[in-house]
């Protein structure tokens, strides 16, 4: 089932995955550029971002380092063309996949209206590095952030979506069931459902069962609900791929609250990374705007491997 995307992103966001396994940084740099031309070509130099996937071993500081200055630096020229400045910011990430990962923003200023954020995450637990480069329309970004049908036009769909709105306070966090769709229902089972998994239950079916261990077959189900705890704190975050609908949840077990995200406007689309990350960034705090309660955390996991790697901004309410 298909549907027109009522957020209207296209303008703002443009994405492309680019993925390596190489860990030399001249191999990196390289391979990164021809594959950006191909892409530039086609989207232009001003809508494009890219997501670099590579692993790194805890020796190998070096190569990170290079990828954090030299590489990155050389790299981005691609998308400018002109001249800007460079922002160096240490901040902590929610991944999609890495715990508490540590990340360097480096934020190339290109104008007031036009800037490029770049996100070097690394987490040597998982041996696993990333590099997103996300080109962002500042002005048109303003221009949705101010539009009051715009902004209500989000909150009816995340509304429509839900139900009751986004953000659902657990009355029994120990074992509760909530209604997310009109098929769908989510078993909330305290412990047993962050450590293991939660029973996504079809109504029209009278099985309700659990399981720990899920491959990436199960995410074309209907029944199963994929989790992974992602946290070492209070958040925790799972997703999946519902009647074809992909769902983001977030959970912050001290304040008991549910958070529901909808993706399905997106599914259609795969590649559309942008649509992901402008929904969060500029538009992450409008969701429920009457709550000003602080999300910690909110992660994003989906059920295909080219859309999978996103990385979100930490919401300040």
């Amino acid at each position: 089932m298909k549907r027109e995307d009522p957020l209207q992103l296209e303008s703002v966001w443009h994405g492309i995955c680019l993925q390596f396994s190489t860990l030399n940084a001249k191999e990196l740099s390289n391979s990164l550029y021809e594959q950006t031309l191909d892409k530039i070509e086609d989207t232009g130099p001003h809508s494009f971002s890219a997501v670099l996937q590579f692993s790194i071993n805890q020796d190998e500081t070096e190569t990170l380092e290079t990828l954090r200055t030299e590489v990155f630096k050389k790299t981005l020229t691609l998308f400018t063309g002109q001249s800007y400045s460079v922002e160096y910011k240490e901040v902590k990430l929610p991944f999609c996949d890495i715990v508490a990962a540590e990340a360097t923003e480096l934020c190339l200023v290109i104008s007031e209206q036009a800037r490029i954020r770049c996100f070097v995450l690394y987490d040597f637990d998982f041996r696993l590095s990333r590099i997103i480069l996300l080109r962002e329309c500042r002005e048109e970004a303003i221009k949705l952030r101010t539009d009051k049908e715009r902004r209500l036009a989000i909150e009816e769909y995340c509304g429509h979506w839900t139900g009751q709105g986004v953000w659902r306070k657990l009355t029994k966090p120990d074992h509760e069931e909530v209604a997310i769709h009109s098929d769908v229902r989510i078993l909330w089972d305290g412990e047993t459902a962050i450590r293991k998994s939660i029973c996504i239950r079809n109504l029209s079916s009278e099985e309700n069962t659990t399981q720990d261990n899920l491959d990436s077959s199960d995410f074309k189900s209907e029944r199963w609900l994929y989790l992974r705890d992602n946290s070492q704190n209070a958040v925790t975050s799972y997703g999946s791929l519902v009647n074809e609908f992909m769902v983001t949840f977030s959970v912050d077990l001290e304040q008991n609250v549910l958070f529901l995200l909808p993706f399905d406007c997106f599914v259609q689309a795969p590649n559309f990374l942008h649509a992901d990350h402008a929904f969060h960034f500029e538009f992450g705090c409008m969701i429920k705007s009457g709550c000003r309660k602080r999300l910690s955390r909110i992660y994003s996991r989906r059920g295909f491997p080219v859309s999978g790697m996103l990385a979100l901004e930490q919401l300040s309410y």
